[in-house]
C-alpha cells in the first residue's frame, strides 16, 4: 500500500446539518390498488369488512363454479372422444393385459393393506403360501408313493403266481 495520508475522523459538532427523509409515502406508492384497498379496509367499520368479505366470497364461488364447469366439460368430452375413437377402431385396448395388471395391482394392494392392518400379516401370508406349496408337493409325493405301492403289490402278486406255477410244474414233474 502506497503512502496515503490517513485522515482523522471528525468529531460531530452541534452545528452539523442532518437531512431528514420522509419515507411514509414510499411504501404506499409501491402497493397495488388491491393492497391499498385492503390496507384501507382494516381501518373501516366491521360491517363494511363483513360486506366486502361476503361479496369477495360470492365472486370466488361464482368463478370456481364457472371454471369447474369448463373443467368437467373438458374431461367429459375427452372421455367421450376416447370412447368414440376406440369404437371406430383408432384405439385398440389389450384387455387381457389390463386385467393381468389390475389383478397384480389388486394383490399388491391387498398385501399392503393386510400388512398395514397387521404388521405380521405379510409374514403370515408368506408362511401360508409356503405351507400351501409344501402341501401340494406332499400330495404329489403321496400319489407317487401310492402308485409305487400299488405297482409293488402287483409285482408281488405276479411273483406269487409265478412261484405257484413253478411249484405246480415241479409237482407234476414228479
Amino acid at each position: 500500500m502506497g503512502g496515503s495520508s490517513q485522515t482523522k475522523p471528525k468529531k460531530p459538532t452541534d452545528e452539523e446539518e442532518f437531512e431528514v427523509l420522509d419515507v411514509r409515502g414510499t411504501a404506499r406508492s409501491g402497493m397495488s390498488w388491491l393492497q391499498q384497498f385492503m390496507q384501507d379496509l382494516t381501518k373501516q367499520p366491521v360491517t363494511k369488512q363483513v360486506a366486502v368479505g361476503g361479496l369477495s366470497g360470492w365472486v370466488v364461488g361464482y368463478l370456481s363454479m364457472k371454471v369447474g364447469k369448463v373443467a368437467a366439460t373438458v374431461v367429459g368430452g375427452s372421455l367421450i372422444i376416447m370412447q368414440l375413437a376406440a369404437h371406430k377402431g383408432y384405439i385398440k385396448v389389450d384387455w387381457n393385459r389390463v386385467n393381468r395388471d389390475l389383478e397384480k395391482n389388486a394383490k399388491k394392494l391387498k398385501q399392503e393393506v393386510e400388512s398395514t392392518v397387521n404388521a405380521r400379516a405379510g409374514d403370515e401370508n408368506i408362511l401360508q403360501e409356503t405351507t400351501r406349496q409344501m402341501d401340494r408337493k406332499l400330495e404329489k409325493l403321496d400319489r407317487k408313493l401310492t402308485r409305487s405301492t400299488k405297482a409293488e403289490s402287483w409285482f408281488n402278486k405276479l411273483n406269487e403266481f409265478d412261484k405257484e406255477d413253478v411249484q405246480e410244474t415241479h409237482t407234476w414233474g414228479q
